[in-house]
Protein backbone atom coordinates (compact mmCIF):
# COMPACT_ATOMS: atom_id res chain seq x y z
CA UNK A 1 0.00 0.00 0.00
CA UNK A 2 1.18 3.58 -0.49
CA UNK A 3 0.95 4.17 3.26
CA UNK A 4 3.24 1.22 4.00
CA UNK A 5 5.67 2.42 1.33
CA UNK A 6 5.83 5.84 2.98
CA UNK A 7 6.66 4.28 6.33
CA UNK A 8 9.39 2.20 4.72
CA UNK A 9 11.02 5.31 3.21
CA UNK A 10 11.01 7.08 6.57
CA UNK A 11 12.39 4.05 8.40
CA UNK A 12 15.21 3.66 5.88
CA UNK A 13 16.16 7.33 5.93
CA UNK A 14 15.87 7.85 9.66
CA UNK A 15 17.80 4.72 10.64
CA UNK A 16 20.80 5.38 8.39
CA UNK A 17 20.52 1.92 6.85
CA UNK A 18 21.37 0.98 3.32
CA UNK A 19 18.91 2.25 0.75
CA UNK A 20 18.61 1.93 -3.01
CA UNK A 21 18.52 4.46 -5.79
CA UNK A 22 15.29 2.75 -6.90
CA UNK A 23 13.59 3.68 -3.61
CA UNK A 24 14.39 7.37 -4.18
CA UNK A 25 13.23 7.66 -7.78
CA UNK A 26 10.02 9.60 -8.22
CA UNK A 27 9.70 10.83 -4.63
CA UNK A 28 8.16 14.31 -4.40
CA UNK A 29 10.44 17.10 -3.17
CA UNK A 30 9.19 20.15 -1.26
CA UNK A 31 10.76 23.26 0.31
CA UNK A 32 11.55 23.23 4.00
CA UNK A 33 10.03 26.60 4.91
CA UNK A 34 6.70 26.66 3.11
CA UNK A 35 6.23 23.08 1.95
CA UNK A 36 6.02 24.30 -1.65
CA UNK A 37 6.34 21.57 -4.29
CA UNK A 38 9.71 21.62 -6.07
CA UNK A 39 9.38 18.51 -8.25
CA UNK A 40 10.30 14.81 -8.17
CA UNK A 41 13.58 12.90 -7.95
CA UNK A 42 14.79 12.18 -11.46
CA UNK A 43 18.39 10.93 -11.08
CA UNK A 44 20.91 9.96 -8.43
CA UNK A 45 24.31 11.61 -8.88
CA UNK A 46 27.60 9.84 -8.08
CA UNK A 47 31.06 11.19 -7.33
CA UNK A 48 33.30 11.41 -10.42
CA UNK A 49 36.02 9.11 -9.08
CA UNK A 50 34.77 7.51 -5.84
CA UNK A 51 32.11 4.85 -5.31
CA UNK A 52 29.63 7.09 -3.52
CA UNK A 53 26.42 9.03 -4.01
CA UNK A 54 26.74 12.79 -3.66
CA UNK A 55 23.17 13.92 -4.32
CA UNK A 56 19.96 13.91 -6.33
CA UNK A 57 18.58 15.66 -9.38
CA UNK A 58 15.06 17.00 -8.94
CA UNK A 59 12.95 17.37 -12.10
CA UNK A 60 11.09 20.64 -11.69
CA UNK A 61 7.72 21.11 -13.39
CA UNK A 62 7.55 23.35 -16.45
CA UNK A 63 6.60 26.95 -15.77
CA UNK A 64 3.07 27.72 -17.03
CA UNK A 65 3.14 24.23 -18.60
CA UNK A 66 5.18 25.65 -21.47
CA UNK A 67 8.64 26.73 -20.35
CA UNK A 68 11.17 24.06 -19.44
CA UNK A 69 12.90 24.61 -16.10
CA UNK A 70 16.38 23.37 -15.27
CA UNK A 71 16.70 20.40 -12.91
CA UNK A 72 17.78 21.16 -9.34
CA UNK A 73 20.74 19.40 -7.71
CA UNK A 74 20.36 18.59 -4.00
CA UNK A 75 23.34 17.27 -2.03
CA UNK A 76 22.98 14.08 0.00
CA UNK A 77 22.99 16.04 3.25
CA UNK A 78 20.77 18.81 1.82
CA UNK A 79 17.47 17.06 2.53
CA UNK A 80 15.56 14.90 4.95
CA UNK A 81 12.43 12.79 4.62
CA UNK A 82 9.17 13.73 6.25
CA UNK A 83 5.83 12.03 5.58
CA UNK A 84 7.21 10.27 2.52
CA UNK A 85 8.50 13.44 0.85
CA UNK A 86 11.98 14.88 0.43
CA UNK A 87 12.20 18.12 2.34
CA UNK A 88 14.95 20.23 0.77
CA UNK A 89 16.88 22.35 3.25
CA UNK A 90 17.05 26.11 2.75
CA UNK A 91 20.83 26.22 3.33
CA UNK A 92 22.94 27.85 0.64
CA UNK A 93 25.11 24.74 0.33
CA UNK A 94 22.18 22.31 0.03
CA UNK A 95 21.34 22.91 -3.63
CA UNK A 96 22.79 23.66 -7.05
CA UNK A 97 26.09 25.64 -7.26
CA UNK A 98 26.38 26.06 -3.49
CA UNK A 99 26.12 22.29 -2.99
CA UNK A 100 28.65 21.52 -5.72
CA UNK A 101 31.08 24.04 -4.23
CA UNK A 102 30.61 22.63 -0.71
CA UNK A 103 31.21 19.10 -2.01
CA UNK A 104 34.36 20.20 -3.83
CA UNK A 105 33.66 18.14 -6.95
CA UNK A 106 33.91 18.84 -10.67
CA UNK A 107 30.22 18.93 -11.65
CA UNK A 108 30.93 18.10 -15.29
CA UNK A 109 32.72 14.89 -14.26
CA UNK A 110 29.91 13.58 -11.98
CA UNK A 111 28.19 10.39 -13.11
CA UNK A 112 24.69 8.91 -13.21
CA UNK A 113 25.17 5.15 -12.90
CA UNK A 114 21.59 4.00 -13.57
CA UNK A 115 21.42 2.56 -17.08
CA UNK A 116 25.20 2.36 -17.57
CA UNK A 117 26.50 -0.81 -19.27
CA UNK A 118 28.31 -3.25 -16.97
CA UNK A 119 31.30 -4.95 -18.58
CA UNK A 120 33.78 -7.57 -17.43
CA UNK A 121 37.47 -6.72 -17.62
CA UNK A 122 37.59 -8.69 -20.88
CA UNK A 123 34.82 -6.50 -22.34
CA UNK A 124 31.86 -8.91 -22.09
CA UNK A 125 28.53 -7.12 -21.52
CA UNK A 126 26.80 -8.39 -18.37
CA UNK A 127 23.85 -6.01 -18.57
CA UNK A 128 23.00 -2.55 -17.30
CA UNK A 129 22.93 -0.96 -13.84
CA UNK A 130 19.34 -1.17 -12.62
CA UNK A 131 19.85 0.30 -9.17
CA UNK A 132 22.54 0.91 -6.58
CA UNK A 133 22.45 0.16 -2.84
CA UNK A 134 24.25 2.73 -0.69
CA UNK A 135 24.55 4.10 2.83
CA UNK A 136 22.15 7.02 3.36
CA UNK A 137 24.49 8.90 5.70
CA UNK A 138 27.81 8.60 3.88
CA UNK A 139 26.71 7.85 0.31
CA UNK A 140 29.22 4.99 0.10
CA UNK A 141 28.09 2.37 -2.43
CA UNK A 142 27.50 -1.12 -1.03
CA UNK A 143 26.46 -2.95 -4.23
CA UNK A 144 24.68 -2.56 -7.53
CA UNK A 145 22.12 -4.72 -9.30
CA UNK A 146 22.42 -5.61 -12.98
CA UNK A 147 19.47 -6.07 -15.32
CA UNK A 148 20.09 -8.14 -18.43
CA UNK A 149 16.68 -8.24 -20.10
CA UNK A 150 13.26 -9.32 -18.85
CA UNK A 151 13.49 -12.93 -20.06
CA UNK A 152 17.02 -13.47 -18.75
CA UNK A 153 16.21 -11.79 -15.42
CA UNK A 154 13.13 -14.02 -15.02
CA UNK A 155 15.02 -17.24 -15.82
CA UNK A 156 18.43 -16.63 -14.26
CA UNK A 157 17.64 -13.80 -11.85
CA UNK A 158 19.35 -10.49 -11.40
CA UNK A 159 23.00 -10.19 -10.45
CA UNK A 160 23.99 -8.22 -7.38
CA UNK A 161 27.62 -7.11 -7.53
CA UNK A 162 29.44 -5.89 -4.40
CA UNK A 163 31.07 -2.48 -4.87
CA UNK A 164 34.49 -3.91 -3.98
CA UNK A 165 34.46 -5.90 -7.26
CA UNK A 166 33.95 -2.81 -9.40
CA UNK A 167 37.20 -1.69 -11.00
CA UNK A 168 36.04 1.56 -12.59
CA UNK A 169 33.38 3.43 -14.47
Amino acid sequence: TPFGRTLLYEELFMSGQLITTKSLMGIRAITQAKGKKIGKVRHIVFHPSEKRVIGLMIKRPDAALMFHRKDMFVSLDGFHVEEGQLVVHEDEDATDKGAVKALGVDWDACVIWTGMPVLTQSGELLGYVEFVTFDRQTGVVHSFTIESGAANDAIVGKRVVPARLMKGF
